[in-house]
């Protein structure tokens, strides 16, 4: 409750000359409200903040009563100013917001791009499993002397830095050999999911003017007609086999592109973002340490390449020595409920909080020995109910709240869950990655 006291207290009574006196007052009061803000009219404006103890903290008090002072200063000096513009935190705050709290200055190869720290890793473990799908597996060393084959060929097409390479393929070996192909060539990849109404491929084509396109056979007849050079992943092997498996070089630096993913935009057509060199190695540096993936067994791929979300899951185990294990697009939610129930340290396993909510379902009456390290959780909101089954269900595994739009590079802040919360509540997004700021604006943008 704020209260503005006007009592008939005239500054005439306070006359020496007259006969009439009043001294020594004082007022206690006490409301029923646990925060009450009481202003004093005078010489000087005085105002006085009653609280409940147990529900507010000194510092907290404080604070607004700092605020407060913000505000009035800011009044006293430009009365004419709108009440939108009044400033509310003082310097020290907004230097804890602005700079303390965004100071996230963190050291990674920022002169490397993806592919070459992957190849850094092939050196160090050539015959670790890298890739597996259903009954396939490829080891660091097959896996890169494949992309290797198709760079060497896809540059014999045009690839080189900044040129879009299409890529619409079912979840496969070559989709991962196809993906390191065309950015060791140069390229920057342009996910084509098979599963989009033909319209927004043709619409996707068009629009990122697409030069090659890598696809499989079975996937031809359902491609919408385009002017790309169309490369088949599996028919075409015997040509791309032609090629040397070396290492390439080429001119493709940090600050080039890596990949330009389609969103739904908000004007209703596809949107495509581009994404730099730069921005991947730092995302996906500091992912691996904060998520220590080098100490579990690798992780699923369980969406679409078009979702970028997937990117923490397809790439960040093949920087640490890790396997992924690709799981069919038929039956999804089946294989990744077997792949969960199978004792295996998955680390990281990235889904969408609607993904661990029926998996929940799934299992809520089944007693099973969940071995996963840490979920990421992406996509949507996630609530406190879907956390709080996990944690009962799985306690030792981690449940990190990963946020960030498309356009910085999968995830820009994250909140790891600690400790049970309200079933009505949602989980917070979290603080700023490394490299990263984050400002939370209000409706003028401050």
């Amino acid at each position: 409750i704020v209260v503005f006291e006007n009592y008939p207290l005239d500054s005439s009574l306070a006359d020496k000359s007259s006969s009439f006196e009043l001294s020594d007052i004082e007022g206690h009061e006490q409301t029923n409200y646990p925060l009450t803000i009481a202003a004093v009219p005078g010489d000087e404006l005085l105002v006085n903040i009653s609280y409940d103890v147990m529900r507010f903290a000194e510092e907290t008090i404080e604070r607004m009563a700092s605020h407060l002072q913000t505000i009035f200063s800011a009044i006293a000096d430009n009365p004419q100013q709108a009440i939108s513009e009044l400033p509310l935190l003082s310097e020290a705050e907004r230097h804890q917001l602005l700079v303390e709290w965004n100071d996230t200055q963190t050291d990674y190869p920022e002169d490397k791009c993806i592919h070459q720290l992957f190849e850094q890793q092939v050196a160090k473990t050539p015959d670790a499993t890298a890739v597996v799908f259903e009954e396939q597996q490829l080891t660091y060393q097959q896996l890169n002397q494949k992309a290797n084959q198709l760079a060497h060929y896809l540059q014999t097409l045009g690839v080189e830095p900044e040129v879009l390479v299409g890529i619409c393929v079912e979840r496969s070996v070559e989709m991962v050999v196809g993906l390191l192909g065309i950015m060791k060539a140069g390229g920057a990849y342009v996910p084509l999911d098979p599963s989009y109404p033909n319209e927004r491929l043709s619409y996707m084509l068009n629009d990122a003017e697409v030069k090659v396109l890598l696809t499989q056979n079975n996937l031809l007849s359902e491609l919408p007609s385009n002017a790309a050079r169309i490369v088949c992943l599996d028919t075409d092997l015997e040509v791309v086999k032609q090629y040397s498996q070396e290492n390439l070089i080429t001119g493709v630096s940090a600050d080039n592109l890596a990949y330009v993913i389609y969103t739904s935009g908000s004007t209703g057509h596809p949107k495509g973002v581009m994404i730099h060199q730069r921005g991947l190695v730092n995302y996906l540096s500091w992912c691996t340490k904060a998520y220590q993936v080098a100490n579990g067994e690798g992780s699923t791929v369980n969406s679409s390449i078009g979702f970028d979300a997937t990117i923490t899951s397809l790439f960040s185990p093949l920087l640490v020595g890790r396997k992924i294990v690709l799981l069919p697009e038929a039956q999804e939610i089946e294989e990744l409920k077997a792949a969960l129930c199978s004792g295996t340290k998955f680390n990281p396993l990235k889904i969408t909080p609607s993904h661990l909510e029926i998996l929940g379902h799934l299992l809520s009456n089944e007693p099973v020995n969940i071995q996963v390290q840490s979920f990421i959780i992406g996509g949507e909101s996630l609530s406190a109910k879907v956390s709080s089954f996990w944690q009962k269900q799985s306690p030792t595994t981690r449940l990190i709240n990963e946020y960030g739009p498309t356009e910085t590079v999968v995830g820009c802040c994250t909140y790891e869950v600690e400790k049970q919360t309200s079933s009505r509540s949602d989980i917070p997004i979290g603080r700023p990655i490394a490299n990263t700021q984050v400002y939370i604006l209000d409706s003028q943008m401050q």
